[in-house]
């Protein structure tokens, strides 16, 4: 369901929280999703995209996404106060 009164949303108009976990991975992974021809050619929203497997989304877009998942995951994991999060470089 698409709301006609809503803005499109682009990467500069997200501000950017250095505070949450995995800021980084998810700023790219935001940018890369909106430059992709799944958004920018087909007009579907970024939902749609990360849930069809038959989306038209890069490879690296994909990686990214795995990359921020594992990040994310790494967060519930207690051995993490030693070793730090996946992927996460900050």
């Amino acid at each position: 369901m698409k709301c006609d009164n809503v803005r499109e949303l682009q990467p500069d108009d997200v501000p950017i929280d250095t505070n949450r976990a995995c800021w980084r991975l998810r700023h790219d992974l935001k940018k890369c999703m909106y430059e992709s021809d799944c958004i920018q050619k087909d007009k579907r929203p970024i939902r749609e995209c990360f849930l069809d497997p038959a989306a038209n989304v890069p490879e690296a877009c994909r990686n990214l996404q795995y990359t921020y998942q594992q990040c994310r995951r790494s967060m519930l994991d207690m051995r993490t106060r030693f070793r730090g999060r996946k992927g996460d470089n900050g």
